[in-house]
């Protein structure tokens, strides 16, 4: 890049040969895009695999904990930066910190839930050393006995340093990683907040108690479920009936469709046997996207049948929603089964609460669908579902603009001290005209950096792409 200048707010980063932002929030999508690199994305693109790059600190006696940050690039050209937080148990009595190097099997197996067994050897007192994992896919995290009785979704290989005892380290953990750069990381790891309590032995799990978390971190009490005596919403939560305005589309044997009520042009789908958020724009988007409503596997509730997958229901596994084929199992029958509920963020829509984990709710997250708890933020909105007999065809205009606005609002900061509250006059502006709403948001967080004017950045970006 010599003899090219940045631009005011930016400076030349000479390992990436990029152009990057003197002030970063790490937490944007601009920000983890300035550190990808496009070989190594081709790179784990061929190889059909996922790749992550991570550094982090760990330490424990017997029992441990660790943290780690990095970028994970997938094996369809998906890339993102996330966090990962592991608890558990460990051989040795070290404190130290690493960097790995991880290969996964598919982009759609990192986020979320996991299992981990460790092996490491190193020098003695002032270790310096090497380390390997195994991870597998936790489809059952309350019990460890089960972690071998899962797939190994993928593997890392790193080295060490610190202060320990031993110069052999064997370990087993739980971990959970979330995307940096999709919804905010923070409220992400509310998910976890039992997990580093209540873990303090690999072999005790994490309580799940029928409530969820506010803005502030303070459990509250669930909306009532459809049909069943009220009791008191969270603070701030909208005023909740006894069925959503579209409850007859959920009677058993109902055709249904979900769309996302802040991504009004995405719905809910299975692809690849994972359920996702997509727009629908084919025959076979559509056909994946509908679902016949059955009375809940396990005698209560609601569980959705593919239409185009006849005896395949969406049920959660290590809290990722999945189309599975369905079991003679009581674990099946409740993972596969949720409570209707009237919509979190409005009470037109719908939300769905899993049976066997109570207070946790179907939610998006980087367009993926997930259970997790009202972490605050964004939650509420991504775990609300507009019901529909058919799905309609993308259409680009309107669509894009209402995209735009639900990526806008609350999750793009409008100056660089974080600010994601918006006024909704300004969000309509930057987002009028949008034809990719991910460009339109680049160019503005973009300005935010370089000069922390958002009405300069809403003129320079409005209508632009």
């Amino acid at each position: 890049m010599a003899g090219f200048g940045c631009g005011d707010g930016l400076y030349c980063q000479s390992f990436l040969q990029k152009c990057v932002a003197r002030s970063v929030d790490y937490n944007s999508n601009s920000a983890c895009d300035a550190l990808r690199v496009h070989a190594t994305a081709e790179d784990a693109k061929r190889a059909g695999i996922a790749m992550s790059f991570s550094a982090g600190s760990s330490g424990g006696a017997g029992a441990y904990l660790s943290y780690e940050t990095g970028v994970v690039y997938g094996d369809d050209g998906e890339f993102g930066c996330f966090a990962t937080a592991c608890a558990g148990n460990q051989s040795d009595v070290s404190i130290g910190n690493f960097a790995n190097f991880g290969i996964y099997d598919g982009y759609q197996n990192f986020v979320g839930f996991s299992a981990v067994t460790n092996q490491g050897v190193d020098t003695p007192f002032i270790n310096l050393g090497f380390q390997t994992s195994q991870v597998f896919s936790a489809e059952a995290p309350q019990s460890p006995n089960q972690i071998l009785k899962n797939r190994i979704v993928g593997t890392t290989s790193g080295l060490t340093f610190g202060v320990g005892l031993s110069p052999l380290n064997i370990g087993s953990a739980l971990c959970y990683t979330a995307r940096l750069d999709a919804g905010d990381p923070l409220r992400e790891f509310a998910n976890i907040e039992s997990l580093l309590t209540d873990w303090g032995r690999l072999g005790f799990a994490p309580e799940h108690k029928p409530s969820q978390l506010d803005g502030g971190g303070n459990r509250q009490p669930l909306p009532p479920a459809i049909g069943l005596p009220s009791r008191p919403a969270p603070p701030g939560a909208p005023a909740v009936g006894s069925a959503p305005t579209a409850g007859q589309l959920l009677a058993n044997g109902s055709q249904l469709a979900l769309r996302s009520l802040n991504y009004p042009d995405r719905y809910v789908r299975h692809r690849n046997f994972l359920a996702d958020l997509t727009p629908v724009t084919t025959d076979l988007d559509r056909a994946d996207s509908t679902f016949v409503v059955r009375n809940g596997l396990a005698g209560t509730g609601l569980s959705f049948e593919s239409v185009n997958y006849p005896r395949h229901y969406l049920r959660h596994q290590g809290f990722r929603l999945k189309l599975a084929p369905l079991e003679n199992s009581d674990l099946y029958r409740k993972d596969a089964t949720f409570i209707s509920r009237a919509g979190l963020a409005d009470a037109n829509g719908v939300s769905f609460e899993s049976l066997n984990y109570p207070g946790y709710f179907i939610r998006h997250t980087g367009f993926q669908l997930v259970i997790n708890q009202d972490s605050g933020g964004p939650f509420r909105a991504d775990a609300t579902f507009a019901p529909a007999g058919t799905v309609s065809s993308t259409v680009s205009g309107a669509n894009a603009e209402s995209t735009c606005y639900g990526m806008v609002q609350g999750r793009v900061a409008w100056n660089r001290n974080g600010a994601r509250d918006w006024n909704d006059s300004n969000v309509r502006a930057l987002c009028a005209g949008t034809r990719d709403p991910n460009a339109t948001i680049r160019c503005f967080s973009n300005g935010i950096q370089a000069h922390d004017d958002w009405n300069r950045a809403i003129g320079d970006c409005a209508g632009r792409y």
